[in-house]
């Protein structure tokens, strides 16, 4: 409370005598006496030095129209507007933490409407075609990230699949669900000759479908393992026959 400006003994000597003409709103009765006012006025320039001359006059009129009151035991005020009985130190210093309270809320709502009025002007004042490449360059920038980000992810994965178990493999496949990632692991997973009996397996499958086509009178489709066979080879969660051969079974 311009300690700075003016020194401590003065500016204490100021606030004594503003919290003195603050009791003047008061009547005879509620009013603190000359010591407690000393007091009080000693305890604001101590703890609270960078409020001002002009928020205790503030305080001191709201305190005698009722605007603060009791707190329960939330923190919550409550019974607001009781101002009868003898003031006290302890009841006015809870006051004027409310007051406080209140004019910190009051300043975050006028710096968060300056704000939103500052990035309206903003937008208002940039051209809409300067807006359009504003928008397009941000969702170029958010697509870069994202293939970047997809880029990093794959070079990690290549990078573990050497150190992974087969079971762990076997993991990664219902974990890493994108065309590169699965093509990485099932490259992995056919250098370790994993893929033998579902492979094998799989042509198995589909002679027997050719041979039911040819009994049927049906045209007999082309023979070999479809290309989205080999993508869709259950490495993890499937039954055990279909699972992964961990024996390092050759492939056929």
């Amino acid at each position: 409370m311009a300690v700075q400006s003016i020194g401590y003994d003065q500016t204490f000597a100021v606030v004594c005598l503003a919290v003195t003409k603050g009791m003047e709103y008061f009547s005879e009765a509620q009013r603190l006496s000359p010591a407690q006012a000393t007091l009080f006025a000693e305890t604001l320039l101590d703890q609270y030095t960078h409020e001002s001359l002009g928020d205790l006059s503030v305080f001191m009129r709201g305190a005698a129209l009722g605007k603060y009151g009791e707190e329960d035991y939330k923190g919550e005020v409550v019974k607001r507007g009781q101002t009868y009985g003898q003031l006290t130190i302890t009841r006015l210093m809870q006051w004027w933490k409310q007051y406080l309270g209140e004019k910190s809320d009051k300043l975050s709502e006028i710096r968060a409407s300056e704000s939103g009025a500052h990035k309206k002007a903003l937008a208002d004042a940039l051209h809409p075609t300067l807006m359009t490449v504003v928008k397009e360059e941000a969702a170029k920038v958010s697509e870069k990230r994202s293939e970047d980000g997809m880029a990093a992810r794959l070079e990690r994965l290549r990078n573990g699949l050497p150190s992974m178990s087969d079971e762990a493999l076997r993991e990664a496949w219902p974990v890493y669900g994108s065309a590169g990632e699965r093509a990485l692991i099932h490259a992995e997973a056919s250098r370790r000759g994993l893929l033998g009996n579902v492979v094998k397996e799989a042509q198995l499958e589909i002679d027997a479908k050719a041979r039911a086509n040819d009994s049927s009178g049906n045209p007999r489709p082309t023979g070999g393992i479809a290309a989205d066979s080999m993508t869709a080879i259950p490495i993890a969660g499937a039954p055990k026959e279909q699972e992964l051969n961990t024996k390092n079974t050759p492939a056929a």
